[in-house]
């Protein structure tokens, strides 16, 4: 497949507390951080942004403060979109684009990838062969603070800064190494890209039947005692030679970033025990995984085709939320050849084992005000999709105008829990 010619990034222009953008790009690992931009006297700074109640809300460190208001922004901030020119360009759009989005330690960039100089209107100045970073590079601090967070660097100086809970952190030289860049590639399309552009992966050949093992012959020497004919012993299981390397997979989950009210999404989500329900009356009985935040706390919720678009509904301290929530996240079921784990709904009370060996762990949501997973509950007989607390053995779904809850036996009783497992091979970080 040609590719286009890569364009300029695509930055969407935000005022703090307005609707948050479509298809923003999010940082590696994190659930609920994005690429933001700030320009304070015509230099760009670098921040992270996130999705509070479906509206913008964010933090920039500036000198040895962080600014988070809009009145400390004065204005406009930006956040970094998948999108090119087109509104309904997405990340799976590349070949038209010319560029997707590819995050690699800055260890590894200085190592393995070239760099020239670009003239450009700010005054640091790197470009990568896989993209271009004009001015400032965005990092994710790996461990430590509160987990990873997103920052900037000045090329010149080395000195990284990043902002959390009031109070500006200090990164440089060496300790740079082992925290992230996020760079364009333009140089064909992601990794395990499902688009019906790219070429997918042939299936992987049939096992062949196990070979015997192989023998080993033994000849007497002067320190053995003949007993008249040679002997034949099978090797040990560890001999066994010529195993085939397993091809790499991704063994993070991918939530898709979508609106309330959005056309229904083409890609394929994961569903609610796999099937239709039989659901509460008046709900829509094919219900999809969704998650929303509130208040810098993960919720999960449920999602449904209405005449081709998005409706969604979410349940959080009592109250059930329906209809414009703004903006939410989507699991997508990846395909067999990307992914390197399965999906399966699981009885609560296996779900919320204590066995460190056991095979099915919980797809969770965890930061610091909560552990949550989604879950389908029974109330009078009917199923519905909503959020499951394993570790306090509380869920709860939005139905009926309000917030319905299931707490101790009755909830390990009438849950079932969304869990995954590593396929043979693979294994999760």
């Amino acid at each position: 497949m040609l590719q286009a010619q890569p364009k300029d990034d695509t930055w969407a222009f935000q005022k703090i507390g307005t609707a948050f953008p479509p298809n923003p790009v999010k940082v590696l690992g994190e659930q609920n951080m994005y690429v933001a931009l700030w320009y304070k006297h015509g230099k760009p700074i670098h921040g992270r942004s996130w999705n509070n109640g479906g509206v913008v809300e964010c933090s920039f460190p500036y000198k040895k403060a962080e600014l988070c208001t809009a009145q400390q922004l004065e204005g406009n901030i930006q956040v970094l979109r998948y999108c090119s020119t087109q509104e309904t360009t997405t990340r799976k759009d590349f070949g038209t684009s010319g560029s997707n989005t590819k995050t690699v330690s800055r260890k590894q960039k200085d190592e393995h990838y070239s760099t020239v100089e670009i003239p450009s209107p700010f005054y640091g100045k790197i470009a990568q062969r896989w993209g271009l970073c004009v001015g400032r590079v965005n990092l994710n601090e790996k461990g430590g603070l509160q987990g990873a967070l997103l920052g900037y660097v000045d090329n010149k100086t080395e000195i990284a800064l990043f902002s959390c809970d009031g109070k500006v952190y200090e990164r440089k030289g060496p300790e740079l190494n082992e925290m992230y860049i996020i760079m364009r590639n333009t140089v064909g399309g992601p990794p395990f890209c499902e688009c019906e552009n790219c070429a997918k992966a042939a299936p992987p050949a049939p096992a062949p039947p196990p070979e015997p093992a192989p023998l080993l012959e033994l000849q007497p020497t002067p320190h053995t005692v003949s007993v008249g004919t040679t002997k034949k012993l099978k090797l040990c299981k560890c001999f066994t030679q010529g195993r085939k390397k397993l091809p790499p997979r991704i063994m993070l989950d991918e939530w898709m970033d979508i609106r309330a009210g959005d056309p229904w999404p083409d890609r394929a989500l994961v569903k609610a025990l796999d099937k239709t329900l039989d659901t509460v009356a008046g709900e829509n009985p094919d219900q999809y995984v969704a998650l929303w935040y509130q208040a810098g706390e993960p919720v999960m919720g449920r999602v449904w085709n209405e005449d081709g678009k998005v409706a969604a509904n979410f349940c959080w301290h009592n109250n059930e939320y329906k209809g414009d929530v703004g903006s939410i996240q989507l699991l997508v079921h990846r395909a067999e050849f990307v992914r390197g784990y399965d999906y399966c709904w699981i009885p609560f009370p296996e779900a919320a084992s204590f066995d460190k060996d056991k095979e099915w762990i919980p797809v969770h949501i965890a930061n610091s005000k909560g552990d949550i997973s989604p879950g389908v509950l029974t109330f009078d007989g009917k199923q519905i999709l909503g959020k499951v607390d394993v570790k306090n053995e509380k869920a709860a779904a939005g139905f009926g105008g309000k917030e319905n809850v299931l707490e101790g036996p009755a909830c390990a009783t009438n849950t079932v829990v969304l869990c995954r497992k590593a396929r043979l091979g693979y294994k999760f970080d």
